[in-house]
Protein backbone atom coordinates (compact mmCIF):
# COMPACT_ATOMS: atom_id res chain seq x y z
CA UNK A 1 0.00 0.00 0.00
CA UNK A 2 1.36 3.31 -1.43
CA UNK A 3 2.11 6.03 1.28
CA UNK A 4 0.20 8.90 2.20
CA UNK A 5 2.43 11.01 2.72
CA UNK A 6 4.65 12.99 -0.27
CA UNK A 7 7.86 10.86 -1.09
CA UNK A 8 11.04 12.71 -0.42
CA UNK A 9 14.54 13.36 -1.67
CA UNK A 10 17.80 13.91 -0.05
CA UNK A 11 20.10 16.74 -1.63
CA UNK A 12 23.40 17.82 -0.27
CA UNK A 13 23.97 21.05 2.04
CA UNK A 14 27.39 22.16 3.14
CA UNK A 15 28.47 20.22 6.64
CA UNK A 16 29.03 22.45 9.52
CA UNK A 17 32.23 21.20 11.86
CA UNK A 18 31.57 19.16 15.05
CA UNK A 19 32.22 21.82 17.39
CA UNK A 20 28.91 23.71 15.86
CA UNK A 21 25.69 22.61 16.30
CA UNK A 22 23.85 20.87 14.02
CA UNK A 23 21.33 22.84 11.67
CA UNK A 24 17.69 23.04 13.27
CA UNK A 25 14.92 21.64 11.33
CA UNK A 26 12.84 24.46 8.90
CA UNK A 27 9.92 25.26 8.46
CA UNK A 28 10.20 24.70 4.62
CA UNK A 29 9.13 20.75 5.02
CA UNK A 30 13.03 19.87 5.32
CA UNK A 31 14.50 17.24 7.72
CA UNK A 32 18.14 15.97 7.48
CA UNK A 33 18.52 12.34 6.22
CA UNK A 34 19.20 9.35 9.17
CA UNK A 35 23.26 9.64 9.81
CA UNK A 36 24.10 11.79 6.91
CA UNK A 37 24.72 15.63 6.55
CA UNK A 38 21.91 15.70 3.72
CA UNK A 39 19.42 17.52 3.62
CA UNK A 40 15.84 15.90 3.06
CA UNK A 41 13.03 18.26 1.05
CA UNK A 42 9.78 17.31 -0.02
CA UNK A 43 9.26 16.85 -3.65
CA UNK A 44 6.03 19.17 -3.02
CA UNK A 45 8.41 21.90 -1.66
CA UNK A 46 10.48 21.53 -4.73
CA UNK A 47 8.04 21.89 -7.39
CA UNK A 48 6.90 24.98 -5.54
CA UNK A 49 10.34 26.30 -5.83
CA UNK A 50 10.19 25.45 -9.24
CA UNK A 51 7.20 26.87 -10.51
CA UNK A 52 7.75 30.43 -7.99
CA UNK A 53 11.24 30.52 -10.30
CA UNK A 54 9.98 29.97 -13.14
CA UNK A 55 7.05 32.58 -12.75
CA UNK A 56 9.34 35.08 -11.52
CA UNK A 57 11.44 34.93 -14.83
CA UNK A 58 8.50 35.03 -16.82
CA UNK A 59 7.28 38.60 -15.17
CA UNK A 60 11.04 39.78 -16.02
CA UNK A 61 10.83 38.58 -19.84
CA UNK A 62 7.24 40.18 -19.98
CA UNK A 63 8.37 43.61 -18.46
CA UNK A 64 11.38 43.89 -20.20
CA UNK A 65 9.48 43.09 -23.65
CA UNK A 66 7.07 45.77 -22.63
CA UNK A 67 9.89 48.25 -22.20
CA UNK A 68 10.96 47.16 -25.64
CA UNK A 69 7.92 47.92 -27.57
CA UNK A 70 7.43 50.90 -25.55
CA UNK A 71 10.49 52.31 -27.13
CA UNK A 72 10.10 51.07 -30.37
CA UNK A 73 6.75 52.73 -30.52
CA UNK A 74 8.17 56.05 -28.90
CA UNK A 75 9.34 59.13 -31.61
CA UNK A 76 13.05 59.89 -31.20
CA UNK A 77 14.00 62.42 -29.27
CA UNK A 78 15.22 64.73 -31.49
CA UNK A 79 12.21 65.22 -33.54
CA UNK A 80 9.79 66.42 -30.21
CA UNK A 81 12.95 68.59 -28.62
CA UNK A 82 14.08 71.34 -31.25
CA UNK A 83 16.86 72.37 -28.91
CA UNK A 84 18.27 68.91 -28.92
CA UNK A 85 17.33 68.79 -33.05
CA UNK A 86 19.56 71.70 -33.27
CA UNK A 87 22.42 71.06 -31.58
CA UNK A 88 22.95 67.87 -33.96
CA UNK A 89 22.01 69.59 -36.62
CA UNK A 90 25.05 72.09 -35.78
CA UNK A 91 27.01 69.27 -35.22
CA UNK A 92 26.41 67.99 -38.13
CA UNK A 93 27.05 70.72 -40.22
CA UNK A 94 30.25 71.65 -37.95
CA UNK A 95 32.18 68.49 -38.12
CA UNK A 96 30.33 66.38 -41.04
CA UNK A 97 29.74 69.22 -43.57
CA UNK A 98 26.31 69.10 -43.50
CA UNK A 99 24.76 71.51 -45.95
CA UNK A 100 24.32 73.45 -48.48
CA UNK A 101 22.91 76.03 -45.92
CA UNK A 102 20.38 77.04 -49.39
CA UNK A 103 20.26 74.26 -51.40
CA UNK A 104 19.24 76.68 -53.81
CA UNK A 105 22.16 78.67 -54.31
CA UNK A 106 25.15 76.32 -52.89
CA UNK A 107 27.79 78.37 -54.21
CA UNK A 108 31.10 75.61 -54.77
CA UNK A 109 29.27 73.46 -51.49
CA UNK A 110 29.25 70.62 -54.48
CA UNK A 111 32.94 70.90 -55.80
CA UNK A 112 34.48 70.85 -52.21
CA UNK A 113 31.90 67.67 -51.35
CA UNK A 114 33.08 66.24 -55.05
CA UNK A 115 36.84 66.98 -54.19
CA UNK A 116 36.15 65.20 -50.87
CA UNK A 117 34.72 62.26 -52.35
CA UNK A 118 37.84 61.29 -54.32
CA UNK A 119 37.76 63.48 -56.66
CA UNK A 120 34.52 62.25 -58.08
CA UNK A 121 32.78 64.29 -60.79
CA UNK A 122 30.32 67.29 -59.32
CA UNK A 123 27.04 65.88 -61.16
CA UNK A 124 27.79 63.10 -58.95
CA UNK A 125 28.18 64.12 -55.92
CA UNK A 126 25.09 66.20 -56.91
CA UNK A 127 23.12 62.73 -56.66
CA UNK A 128 24.47 61.86 -53.56
CA UNK A 129 21.72 63.64 -51.26
CA UNK A 130 19.98 63.03 -47.66
CA UNK A 131 16.79 62.43 -49.87
CA UNK A 132 18.55 58.99 -50.39
CA UNK A 133 20.90 57.94 -48.15
CA UNK A 134 20.06 54.83 -46.38
CA UNK A 135 19.65 57.19 -42.75
CA UNK A 136 16.74 58.99 -44.41
CA UNK A 137 13.73 58.20 -42.40
CA UNK A 138 10.64 59.34 -44.50
CA UNK A 139 8.37 56.53 -42.80
CA UNK A 140 4.71 57.39 -41.98
CA UNK A 141 5.52 56.57 -38.68
CA UNK A 142 8.37 59.07 -38.84
CA UNK A 143 6.62 61.38 -40.57
CA UNK A 144 3.56 61.70 -37.79
CA UNK A 145 6.58 62.11 -35.39
CA UNK A 146 8.26 65.18 -37.31
CA UNK A 147 4.83 66.82 -37.38
CA UNK A 148 3.73 66.51 -34.04
CA UNK A 149 7.25 67.63 -32.91
CA UNK A 150 6.59 70.81 -34.98
CA UNK A 151 3.02 71.62 -33.46
CA UNK A 152 4.08 70.68 -30.10
CA UNK A 153 2.66 67.06 -29.40
CA UNK A 154 0.10 67.57 -31.93
CA UNK A 155 0.05 66.07 -35.76
CA UNK A 156 -1.67 68.89 -37.86
CA UNK A 157 -1.82 70.11 -41.48
CA UNK A 158 0.47 73.44 -41.31
CA UNK A 159 3.20 70.58 -39.65
CA UNK A 160 2.58 68.55 -42.90
CA UNK A 161 3.04 71.47 -45.12
CA UNK A 162 6.29 72.20 -43.54
CA UNK A 163 7.28 69.16 -43.88
CA UNK A 164 6.46 68.75 -47.59
CA UNK A 165 7.90 72.27 -48.61
CA UNK A 166 11.18 71.81 -46.43
CA UNK A 167 11.09 67.61 -48.14
CA UNK A 168 11.80 66.88 -44.20
CA UNK A 169 13.16 63.20 -43.17
CA UNK A 170 14.87 61.80 -40.08
CA UNK A 171 18.71 60.96 -39.78
CA UNK A 172 18.85 58.13 -37.94
CA UNK A 173 22.91 58.30 -38.16
CA UNK A 174 23.21 61.51 -36.92
CA UNK A 175 19.81 62.25 -34.69
CA UNK A 176 18.44 65.73 -36.39
CA UNK A 177 15.86 66.41 -39.26
CA UNK A 178 16.90 66.89 -42.13
CA UNK A 179 16.27 68.10 -45.40
CA UNK A 180 16.27 66.41 -48.38
CA UNK A 181 18.26 68.17 -50.94
CA UNK A 182 21.16 68.64 -48.59
CA UNK A 183 24.08 65.66 -47.80
CA UNK A 184 26.82 65.34 -44.97
CA UNK A 185 30.20 63.81 -45.58
CA UNK A 186 28.86 60.27 -44.12
CA UNK A 187 26.35 59.71 -47.12
CA UNK A 188 25.08 56.06 -47.65
CA UNK A 189 23.96 54.47 -50.79
CA UNK A 190 20.31 52.20 -50.68
CA UNK A 191 18.11 55.14 -48.86
CA UNK A 192 15.79 56.73 -48.34
CA UNK A 193 13.42 54.38 -46.08
CA UNK A 194 9.59 54.46 -46.81
CA UNK A 195 8.21 51.89 -44.44
CA UNK A 196 7.39 51.58 -41.18
CA UNK A 197 8.58 47.74 -41.05
CA UNK A 198 11.95 48.88 -42.24
CA UNK A 199 12.12 51.42 -39.79
CA UNK A 200 11.22 48.94 -36.76
CA UNK A 201 13.76 46.29 -37.67
CA UNK A 202 16.44 49.29 -38.02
Amino acid sequence: MSSPFPTVQCTSFPTSSPSRRQPKRHRDSSTLCPRSGVRRTSLATDIFRKVTITSSIKQVVRRILLEERKRSDACPRATQDAVLNTKNRNKAIKKLGYGPANPAKPGDFWEEKAEMWDGIPVNEAKSMLCGNCAAFDVSPKMLNCINKGIKGGEASESGKDTIKAGKLGYCHMHHFKCAAKRTCDTWVTGGPIKSDKRNKNE
